[in-house]
């Protein structure tokens, strides 16, 4: 048993050195004019991401209990569990189909909970486009800097 605890203590000492030089490459950022442009942008537009991920968050949580008020209690010959039992574990897919407009997994069953799938799937479509206008707007211009 005491063995196996220096080496597992010398190989954390090794991981960490080479997390280290891993994190060199972040020194990078000083030499290139792309990777300031873009943290200029990121920082310039932080107030407006923090507004759009606070929404996404509500989105989530307002989608997630609407899916589950309207399939919990369908199985309609589902062999495995219904995955929209709990409210948790529809954040999974509510997250999945904001981000790629496009429900993955179980299929809803009722009416609503299918309105509710394809109206967060165009949503999903504008949680794409409004980071990046975010982005553009208030980036510097290449000739700026």
């Amino acid at each position: 048993g005491d063995v196996y605890k220096r080496q597992n203590s010398s190989l954390v000492v090794l991981r960490v050195f080479r997390l280290v030089r891993v994190m060199r490459i972040f020194k990078m950022t000083r030499y290139n004019k792309g990777f300031r442009i873009m943290i200029q942008a990121l920082t310039d537009s932080l107030a407006s991401l923090q507004i759009m991920l606070l929404l996404l968050t509500m989105g989530v949580v307002l989608f997630s209990c609407l899916m589950h008020l309207a399939e919990s209690d369908q199985t309609d010959g589902r062999v495995d569990d219904n995955p929209y039992k709990t409210i948790p574990s529809c954040f999974y897919w509510i997250c999945i189909a904001l981000k790629t407009s496009l429900p993955y997994g179980a299929t809803p069953v009722t009416w609503f909970g299918r309105l509710i799938a394809v109206t967060c799937s165009m949503l999903g479509l504008f949680i794409v486009a409004l980071p990046i206008t975010c982005l553009l707007y208030t980036s510097p211009s290449p000739r700026d800097s």
